[in-house]
């Protein structure tokens, strides 16, 4: 039964997703998106969809997570404290209790397959990379 409740919730999260991409603010300027790829996972009582965009800068990450900060907020995203200027994670955020975003150096440890697929000269033009990790769970 608990397996008929993982794959009715599976579609609804992953269009939920959709609408939490769709509802983010527009990308900063000198701002490209490189690369996406989307992951599910699931644990004891959850299904959560994700998508990793990749992005290549001319900005200072520092810059670009004022930025989200500042437009997230507006739409009711709260930014979550307690993550050290040494952790791969830059900032997270949340909206409501299933909804988060996560801003990510390109080389952190969860997004560095994602990143790895991308050619150096891809990314050689950019002062900066950075990812965003937009996930939804069942919440």
């Amino acid at each position: 039964m608990l397996m008929t409740i993982f794959v009715s919730c599976a579609p609804l999260v992953r269009v939920r997703l959709d609408q939490t991409i769709e509802s983010l603010p527009e990308k900063p300027r000198e701002t490209v998106l490189l690369t996406s790829e989307r992951v599910s996972a699931s644990g004891s009582d959850c299904v959560a969809y994700s998508v990793q965009e990749v992005y290549g800068t001319q900005q200072p990450l520092e810059m670009l997570v004022d930025y989200y900060q500042a437009e997230l907020e507006k739409d009711g995203w709260q930014k979550l404290h307690g993550y050290s200027p040494d952790s791969d994670e830059v900032a997270a955020f949340r909206r409501n209790n299933d909804e988060y975003l996560g801003i990510y150096r390109e080389d952190a440890i969860s997004v560095r397959t994602t990143v790895s697929q991308l050619s150096r000269e891809i990314l050689l033009p950019f002062e900066d990379i950075y990812v965003l990790d937009i996930t939804r769970t069942c919440g």
